[in-house]
Formats: structure tokens, sequence, C-alpha cells
């Protein structure tokens, strides 16, 4: 897992330099509203279908890593530096989701904006470590709610993706 302080593991910096293009922001917003999506998806049919909810909470854990990544891509992108989750938000699986959901909106917006504009628009930047901080404080939150430790979900989706940007290559998408 990843480590406190100076010695954290950095996966942002490390998906970056293995990543082979760049997507606009608003492609990497896409994967993390895709990503929240797959996340609160999965939350709904833990509760649905409580005799398979093992089976959901390892697909939503998975969800939640690459929605961790995502934010992690994001971050380096803007040159913010990544850090360690420190605060519960909610002590609910749903409030994380619903809030996880808003703050994702957010930032899709905000990537967007500053995309089209060509330039940072004043104050966005401290918004977006605001909002992927936030994010990554609420899987960190929904991680002790579900009884699973951050770091080793965060783990799980840089692997996972690794995994994609290798399937990427395979199959001759750069």
């Amino acid at each position: 897992g990843a480590l406190k302080g100076d010695n954290m593991i950095k996966y942002g910096k490390i998906l970056k330099m293995q990543e082979k293009d760049n997507p606009s922001p608003f492609c990497r917003a896409s994967y993390l509203i895709s990503n929240v999506g797959d996340m609160v998806k999965c939350y709904g049919r833990m509760l649905r279908f409580p005799d398979d909810a093992h089976i959901y909470q390892k697909e939503m854990e998975l969800a939640m890593g690459d929605v961790i990544m995502q934010c992690r891509l994001i971050q380096v992108e803007n040159n913010i530096e990544e850090t360690e989750p420190d605060k519960e938000l909610w002590d609910s699986i749903e409030g994380n989701c619903i809030t996880t959901m808003y703050h994702a909106a957010i930032l899709i917006d905000l990537l967007e904006r500053e995309n089209r504009s060509g330039f940072e628009i004043d104050g966005d930047m401290k918004t977006i470590e605001t909002e992927t901080t936030l994010i990554i404080d609420n899987a960190a939150s929904t991680c002790k709610q579900l009884g699973t430790d951050f770091n080793t979900i965060q783990h799980l989706g840089f692997i996972h993706t690794i995994e994609r940007f290798e399937e990427f290559e395979r199959r001759g998408w750069g």
C-alpha cells in the first residue's frame, strides 16, 4: 500500500509515465464519471441483492480503485500534489456515493471549462485540487465503512489501470 508523507507511492506520476497518449480533460473526467457510476451501481446491487453482496462489493472496490486512479491522474495533470486522504466525510456509504457523484460532476465541469478557454481560470486550480481531494476522502471513508483498507483499494486501482493500458496497447489504441 501507499505510505505516509514523502514516502507515499505517487501512483498518478507512475501512471502518467505509462500512459501512451494524453486524453483531453473532458475524456479524463468522463472516465472518472463512468467509474463513479460503476461504483454506485455496484453498491445499489449490494443493497438489492444481499445474497450476492460480497460479489458486488468486490466489483465496487475495483470501481472505487479506478475512481482514485483517475483522480490521481487529474492531480498530476494539474500539478497538484498527491496526498493521503485526511478526513472522513460521511457516516454512510450512501452519503459517500452521492457526494462522490456531486464532486465528480463539478470536476468534469471545471476541467472542460479550462479546456475550452485554453488557460487556467482564476481559482479553479484550487477547486480542482479540492474536488479531487474530496473524492479521495470519500473513497477512504467508504473503504472504512466496507471494512477494507484504502491503500489496498488504491493499489488495486493502480494495477487495474496498468492492465487497461496493456490492453489498449494490444488492441493498437496507443
